[in-house]
């Protein structure tokens, strides 16, 4: 039997993943609520094929608030998803206390696998604390780098590149149980110590970061020269050492959580041990400059003693196929635009209830875009490829296209008369005297 203990997005997906295995699971949380609506297969959050997910689990999955049943499990994946504040520094203080509440109920010789985002050192030290409060206790302690990816969690969960488990010594054989359900996933298993594994989502992330400055620096300068970041990628893609998944779209930043939760893990190690840090603080400043890519242009492109236009915009989560809107680029772009009248449309994110004044949220797309000055499509849901340029132009009061990701094509947009802005490229504008919002 296996344990997962934590339900949020992370602990979800998890928990039906491995039971969409075969395994057995027991799936607690604190919040009977939610495990009542787990159960009746509601689901707090939206996630691509995650009904499908769990039909397939049948009874081998049980969500439960009662930790006594905790006791049944020879393995227990703590999966808390870990908060950040304001600064993106993590939130330890719900999953210790989550871990306290489990203490008395698991088996003193249960593997703990640690699955929730940590600093490095955690592990360790959770590792001595809970050996040492009873010398009877032989847990075994594991931490496995989390592979959530909003919006493809599904997919990557059950079918990942690899598994990255740490443990205190790396060259020790793993409990059977916990190898033969690794093992089902038939991919590459690393194993290493605890800090290397807490620090190998960091450094992947950091690469990934690394990747997203390169191509946002380099998409500006397209904007600047008349090249075409879209076009130069697919050469990119072609070369061995950069490869077809290479993170070299252009975008508006770093978006989500986890980049910007390990850039500022990376930003507090290398300030605390005194490593050099300025490439990372450079992925930081660059993130920051280009999140002000859309409203640097509503701002400064457009004569400022004219009215304040109407904003439409499309797309409130920070990317497709999810509702999360941590650091949606949406968001941001409303809590800065304070004068403009904003109207949004998202297919599944909701606005805030504290959201301010002067913005609402419709029903559709082409309700959203009425009488607005401006659009800007913030997320590439696929149901706006297909839109009917000519009733949106006709719904609109401007012709004002702003298109970050490219999610319209630029150039039938300038045909029927907008004026279409895309990162990586100049914008097109068909008749540069007239530009009406």
């Amino acid at each position: 039997m296996i344990g997962f203990v934590g339900l949020s997005h992370l602990g979800i997906v998890s928990s039906l993943v491995a039971a969409s295995k075969g395994q057995n699971v027991i799936a607690f949380d604190t919040d009977g609520t939610l495990c009542r609506n787990l159960d009746n297969g509601k689901f707090p959050m939206v996630e691509p094929g995650l009904d499908e997910l769990g039909s397939m689990c049948g009874s081998r999955i049980r969500f439960t608030d009662d930790p006594k049943m905790l006791s049944e499990c020879s393995v227990i994946y703590l999966s808390l998803d870990v908060d950040t504040d304001e600064n993106d520094r993590v939130d330890l203080a719900p999953l210790t206390e989550l871990i306290d509440h489990i203490y008395c109920w698991i088996s003193s010789s249960v593997d703990l696998v640690i699955m929730s985002q940590v600093p490095v050192g955690f592990t360790r030290r959770l590792a001595t604390e809970l050996n040492g409060r009873s010398p009877q206790n032989n847990l075994k302690i594991f931490y496995q780098v989390e592979t959530l990816v909003i919006g493809d969690a599904i997919a990557r969960a059950r079918s990942p590149e690899m598994l990255i488990l740490g443990q205190e010594n790396a060259e020790e054989e793993l409990p059977q149980l916990l190898s033969s359900y690794l093992k089902s996933f038939d991919c590459t298993l690393v194993t290493m110590g605890y800090e290397s594994a807490e620090l190998a989502k960091a450094a992947i992330n950091s690469y990934l970061m690394s990747s997203v400055a390169m191509a946002n620096t380099f998409a500006e300068v397209c904007e600047k020269v008349g090249a075409d970041w879209s076009e130069i990628t697919p050469a990119l893609r072609l070369d061995k050492r950069i490869g077809q998944r290479a993170y070299i779209e252009a975008g508006l930043g770093l978006s989500g959580g986890h980049l910007e939760r390990d850039l500022r893990t990376m930003l507090d190690i290398a300030e605390a041990l005194g490593v050099h840090s300025n490439v990372i603080k450079s992925w930081d400043s660059s993130s920051k400059h280009r999140r002000g890519w859309v409203a640097n242009i509503i701002n400064s492109e457009f004569n400022p003693s004219d009215p304040c236009p109407m904003i439409s915009i499309w797309g409130l989560a920070y990317k497709p196929d999810t509702d999360s809107t941590k650091n949606s680029v949406a968001i941001e772009l409303i809590n800065n635009l304070h004068e403009n009248a904003i109207s949004v449309y998202d297919p599944v994110a909701r606005l805030n209830d504290d959201t301010r004044e002067g913005v609402t949220q419709e029903s559709s797309y082409l309700e959203a875009c009425k009488s607005a000055g401006i659009l800007v499509i913030a997320s590439a849901w696929k149901e706006f490829k297909s839109v009917d340029l000519e009733e949106v132009k006709n719904l609109m009061a401007g012709r004002v296209i702003i298109d970050p990701l490219g999610v319209l094509d630029g150039r039938h947009c300038s045909a029927h008369g907008f004026n279409y802005y895309r990162l990586g490229r100049k914008p097109l504008v068909p008749n540069a005297s007239d530009v009406r919002y």
